[in-house]
């Protein structure tokens, strides 16, 4: 217990010496400081997995940490002093934000340990207390699927990916019922592992998700695979079968390695030549999404912060529809409700030429653009605390904790290079399905 006590009483300093090391950030690039933010977030990356992750390494704290490290160290580390111009790296941003930027994500991820260590460390039993009877939809999700179809044979027919198919309502209803299904589906056979395999292979809803995910992979999607992976992943783990450390970090590797080369088969672009020469290249693609970070930086000092209204749109998402009438209402532009959409516009309306690309967000960014340093020192405290008080309620049996849990989990990889709210939507969404599969919600028939 002291030896923890030590643990989190170091993590704290390691947080003050982040904020210390931001203070005195140089607007040249300097290695030896990209060196000591590395460091720094290392040593309290180390003493917060140390801990929190003795038991298994399916928790959001242990991919999030490899995700963001990607996300927002591996450029400056890495990337910068030998190939700084690769990717959307060529576009032009301000450089003199390299290391201010990269200390700041230092600040997010040390305050971000701090919140979600556990004291003391949290196991998952076995058997959970709390007993809830979940259904499994049958024919709502065969319909929506099949309505759903042609859109995806006329992207695969048409060979140019766009990821605008995959906002339609039919698609984002279906998406939920489909993380629904599995998590009731691997609840309700917790205590059948041997017919698990068997049921899984005659059960229409999971026959129907295998089928949906390859379609998505075959048409060169990786993200909705990527969260039925990670969902499965972590409900497999909690319910059925505890996977070991080995297990799991070699599930990591072929994961990021099947994703990689998915992504060149799309575009051919993903790592230099096509190929894979190092394990940097694994993380290429959150990588490009540190430019967003040094845009949104200078933006947000330049024309002062948005206080919030930046993050509008995923909140606004959760309502069917509201985006657009919000938009309507206030005469607003999407760039004024949402970090990813401004850093796009920021450089293709000087750049009117240029074939339009979504440029994306970056988590550090994201905050910074609404609140600040302090921000980002507050808000990542909070999700840390936040995904701590979740896990525990779920030790204790909570099955809306694990189902939120999950939730959440299957978005870590692409979380550092998304908005601050982004599951917000699969969350809410989500958690109305389970109510009304358990009939707490009844809709009645005239």
């Amino acid at each position: 217990m002291r030896i923890r006590n030590k643990k989190f009483v170091l993590l704290i300093l390691l947080g003050v010496l982040a904020i210390v090391i931001y203070g005195t950030a140089p607007q040249n690039y300097s290695l030896s400081y990209t060196i000591l933010c590395t460091v720094i977030y290392a040593l309290s990356s180390i003493l917060m997995l140390s801990n929190n992750c003795s038991y298994t390494l399916i928790k959001f704290e242990f991919l999030f940490v490899i995700a963001f490290f990607f996300t927002n160290f591996a450029y400056a580390i890495a990337f910068y002093p030998v190939n700084p111009y690769f990717s959307l790296f060529s576009l032009e941003f301000n450089e003199s934000y390299i290391c201010k930027a990269l200390a700041l994500s230092t600040v997010g991820a040390t305050w971000f340990n701090v919140g979600v260590y556990e004291r003391p460390v949290i196991d998952i039993p076995s058997r959970f207390f709390e007993s809830v009877r979940l259904k499994l939809p049958k024919i709502v999700p065969i319909i929506l699927f099949v309505i759903f179809l042609p859109s995806l044979y006329s992207i695969y027919q048409s060979s140019t990916y766009s990821t605008e198919f995959e906002s339609s309502y039919v698609n984002i209803i279906l998406r939920y019922i489909i993380f629904y299904s599995i998590f009731a589906f691997c609840y309700q056979y917790k205590d059948k592992r041997r017919s698990l395999i068997t049921k899984a292979f005659t059960s229409p809803v999971i026959l129907l998700t295998i089928v949906y995910a390859g379609l998505f992979l075959l048409i060169g999607s990786r993200g909705i695979p990527m969260r039925i992976a990670l969902f499965s992943l972590f409900t497999l783990n909690l319910y059925i079968y505890r996977f070991s450390k080995l297990q799991i970090s070699t599930i990591i590797v072929i994961g990021a390695i099947v994703l990689t080369f998915v992504g060149i088969a799309r575009e051919g672009t993903s790592v230099a030549g096509g190929s894979i020469s190092s394990i940097w290249d694994l993380g290429s693609d959150l990588t490009i999404n540190n430019r967003s970070l040094y845009v949104l930086m200078e933006y947000a000092e330049n024309s002062g912060y948005t206080y919030g209204a930046s993050m509008l749109i995923n909140i606004l998402s959760v309502i069917p529809f509201a985006q657009s009438i919000f938009l309507n209402v206030t005469h607003c532009s999407l760039t004024s409700i949402s970090s990813g959409y401004l850093v796009t516009d920021l450089y293709f309306k000087e750049n009117l030429s240029d074939d339009i690309i979504g440029l994306g967000t970056n988590l550090v960014g994201d905050i910074y653009l609404s609140f600040g340093a302090i921000g980002v020192v507050v808000l990542f405290y909070i999700l840390g605390s936040c995904l701590r008080k979740l896990y525990l309620r779920m030790s204790q049996g909570s099955i809306q904790s694990a189902l939120v849990y999950a939730l959440i989990f299957m978005n870590v990889i692409i979380y550092p290079r998304s908005g601050y709210l982004t599951p917000i939507r699969d969350v809410v969404w989500t958690l109305f399905i389970y109510w009304f599969m358990i009939g707490k919600i009844k809709l009645y028939k005239k």
